[in-house]
């Protein structure tokens, strides 16, 4: 449920930096920095090792 909230306000956001001046370049960046964000979160953590 939560994913689709962070997906309804994606598309909403591309639509109005479409609207908007630069909006090509925008968006395209916009992309490039959300899938740079799901990368470094669906990176599992490496836990230390037991002393």
């Amino acid at each position: 449920m939560k994913d689709l909230v962070f997906l309804l306000i994606h598309l909403l956001t591309i639509l109005a930096k479409l609207l908007g001046p630069g909006g090509a370049k925008s968006i395209v960046a916009d992309t490039l920095l959300m899938k740079q964000q799901l990368l470094v979160i669906s990176r599992s953590q490496k836990r230390a090792p037991n002393p």
